[in-house]
């Protein structure tokens, strides 16, 4: 898990890495300004000319400062079409702003056997109004398959606009950290990780009167069922935006999405296990971490663990294969039934003791005659299953265990 990052935003005017993008536009309230053409022909013209320089590129750039610099330069040119499209249109909706990014480069028909076409450059984007007339101030996310970045573009002196702030060279900043904030300036895609990418909401303002969005977003992976998920909210105060909370955690192709509702943001996670290992596609173990936004701030209202019955038994387990001790968690009888396959298991393990019983299998909770049990297989356990009693409240967790021999299979 990345460090949290507290650190506010800067004002420089380039951009650099990959990332998602926040475009926070402060506009005055004039009319719009006519492009020509030619201009811009221009901007497009200048866009797909870095684009095509990034194609170019192979896989043996992945990570690498070149392959930083090429981006770099698409997405700038993203900043300025953006930028150009709201000068044009100064009153347009953040739906009309999002398809405007699309429309630059919109996913294209690819034959099946070009996955370059299909999965690594085209533009999606979302987009939020923070701020109407006369400031008026759009937050927008735009990214391709492989990575996006955020950033911020503001009315300038001259007439025009251009990039105020952008998470990138905040990232650049944190990069040798690689914390939160560092992790937007990663360009390596890799097992269960890779360039952040993500889509952008409002919540409601501080009591300040500044704007705050937030940027739910997940890691462009190569490959993998588990992968990195980040999720972060910020505060604009119309020179910078400044992170309240952002942090990364685990999901799978199954793991819930994001919910916002009445000022609580609810993040389903995928968590660890001590004692075992799960598939990568499994959302198991299901954790949940909540946040409430209010007008003074961000609060953490902690994790809720779904399947606490499990986690006891995975707590108690590597209490007992690591000799610590185990009092509240099992009644005496259960400690000592598992002792005798903690200690073959503990033989089998060697020196590495982490995930000592192999792959979960199976974690089955039922409930008979008012009592309710959990049913634990795993690989290392031989084709044995662990039956426990689970105790009341206030009790303790583990009452009873039956271990129920491999089941033979039956002769043809």
């Amino acid at each position: 898990m990345r460090v949290v990052a507290r650190e506010p935003g800067v004002n420089l005017p380039d951009m650099w890495g990959a990332g998602l993008v926040v475009i926070s536009v402060l506009l005055a309230a004039r009319p719009a300004r006519s492009i020509t053409d030619a201009e811009r022909e221009t901007i497009r013209a200048n866009y797909y000319r870095a684009r095509s320089a990034l194609v170019a590129l192979d896989d043996a750039t992945n990570g690498t400062p070149v392959l930083g610099a090429a981006l770099d330069r698409v997405l700038s040119a993203v900043a300025n079409w953006t930028a150009s499209f709201l000068d044009e249109h100064p009153n347009a909706s953040a739906a009309q702003v999002a398809k405007a990014v699309e429309r630059l480069d919109p996913e294209r028909p690819c034959a099946k056997t070009d996955d370059r076409c299909a999965d690594d450059y085209h533009l999606t984007s979302t987009a939020v109004r923070l701020n109407g007339l006369p400031a008026t101030t759009f937050a927008v996310a735009a990214n391709y398959p492989r990575g996006g970045t955020f950033f911020i573009v503001a009315h300038a002196d001259d007439g025009h606009f251009q990039v105020a702030w952008n998470i990138k060279d905040l990232a650049r900043r944190h990069y040798q950290s690689r914390d939160e904030i560092g992790y937007w300036a990663w360009t390596e895609r890799g097992w269960g990780d890779g360039p952040l990418r993500g889509t952008i909401g409002a919540l409601p303002r501080a009591a300040s009167g500044h704007a705050r969005f937030y940027v739910d977003a997940v890691a462009a992976a190569a490959a993998g069922g588990t992968y990195m998920s980040q999720f972060s909210v910020w505060e604009w105060s119309g020179s910078e935006a400044r992170p309240l909370f952002i942090e990364s955690y685990q999901v799978s192709f199954d793991t819930a999405p994001v919910t916002i509702k009445d000022g609580i943001i609810s993040i389903p996670t995928k968590g660890t296990y001590k004692s075992w290992m799960t598939c990568g596609s499994c959302p198991e173990p299901h954790v949940l971490r909540r946040l409430r936004v209010s007008a003074d701030g961000v609060h953490d209202l902690g994790r809720i663990d779904a399947e606490p019955e499990v986690r006891c038994v995975d707590e108690l387990w590597d209490r007992l294969i690591h000799g610590r001790p185990a009092e509240g968690l099992a009644t005496p009888a259960v400690n000592a039934a598992l002792a005798p396959i903690v200690q073959e298991i503990k033989r089998d393990a060697g020196l590495d003791l982490d995930n000592s019983l192999g792959m979960l299998e199976e974690s089955k909770l039922s409930q008979e005659h008012g009592r309710r049990f959990l049913q634990i297989d795993a690989d290392n356990l031989g084709g044995r299953i662990l039956r426990f009693e689970i105790g009341s409240p206030g009790d303790v967790c583990l009452r009873t265990l039956q271990i129920l021999p491999p089941v033979k299979p039956v002769p043809r």
